[in-house]
């Protein structure tokens, strides 16, 4: 099977293109005719994936981390709305970055020879696409897609943190997460589910998951399912800082459903209204700004390889 492998140079603080380079001949003899590309710039993908795809490519593989999932999902959701009867390639993933939420949740091993034995074993299964449309502050309104996990409140002042930070460490999203629910002003959100009303009132966070992890480590949504056509929902009430320093406890152990400030439920489609007040929101790592978000599903729209 022809296969792409894409690589995203700044990836892991950076040094994505030095480790992937200690791991390529490897792949190169697990797939013999593997063809590189290393991207400047995620608005190179959905022609560097066309053109793959026209040319007979039947898989890609990205060198990165969740953000770089994010680029490359969008890009494969943009090139099938142009031509809905192009077959897209198989999507895979080489973990190589500061956070690998999502691959990690699969099981995926991170930036190691155990990687391409995985990817080796890997067959390509349907997947739901998660969409989110938002207005911007000036008016316009956005759509973007997501594999994993989608969420506003205070995961986007969290993603904003860890994005603009000048150097990256281990403890940073931790340090970031820390900081803001220190100084987080929870905003007040309407949200219905399939229509009907499931909360009113301020919030600290609201998830809409399509998978289980988020947040380096935080077992956000521990039942989602990413074929099953459905959103997980997930809502931090506010009940004080130290209610939700609790939560937070309990949520890398995925057993927070249970805190008394914590709600939950599976959706087709959720609607947060917030007023037309702009709140940060996280996507895939990525952060973003907007009000008045609509969150739906595209089942089984891309397949990813897993095992």
């Amino acid at each position: 099977m022809s296969t792409l492998v894409v690589v995203n140079p700044n990836a892991s603080a950076g040094r994505a293109v030095k480790l992937w380079r200690s791991f390529e001949p490897a792949m190169a003899a697990a797939f013999p005719d593997m063809q590189v590309a290393v991207t400047q710039s995620a608005r190179d993908l959905p022609g560097l994936i066309g053109s793959a795809a026209d040319s007979g490519i039947e898989r890609v593989i990205a060198v990165g981390g969740d953000g770089t999932n994010y680029a490359m999902i969008n890009a494969l959701v943009q090139l099938h709305d142009q031509n809905p009867a192009r077959r897209m390639p198989d999507y895979g993933m080489f973990p190589i970055g500061t956070g690998c939420d999502f691959a990690a949740a699969r099981g995926i091993p991170k930036g190691s020879l155990e990687t391409v034995e995985w990817l080796i074993a890997a067959k390509p299964t349907p997947v739901d696409i998660g969409v989110v449309q938002f207005t911007h502050q000036g008016g316009a309104t956005g759509r973007r897609c997501y594999l994993n996990i989608a969420s506003g409140g205070a995961s986007g002042d969290v993603s904003r943190r860890v994005n603009t930070a000048l150097i990256k460490r281990p403890w940073t999203y931790l340090a970031a997460t820390l900081a803001t629910i220190l100084t987080y002003k929870p905003s007040f959100v309407d949200v219905k589910l399939d229509g009907k009303d499931f909360f009113r009132g301020t919030a600290i966070l609201v998830t809409c998951a399509n998978s289980t992890t988020f947040g380096h480590g935080m077992i956000a949504a521990p039942n989602a399912k990413i074929d099953d056509g459905l959103l997980d929902v997930v809502i931090l009430r506010d009940a004080g800082r130290i209610s939700t320093l609790k939560a937070l406890k309990q949520v890398y152990a995925g057993t927070h459903l249970s805190h008394p400030a914590v709600l939950s439920s599976r959706a087709r489609e959720v609607r947060i209204e917030t007023g037309g007040q702009v709140i940060d929101g996280d996507l895939d790592g990525e952060h973003f700004q907007g009000s008045d978000w609509l969150f739906t599903l595209r089942p089984g729209l891309l397949r990813i390889l897993t095992c």
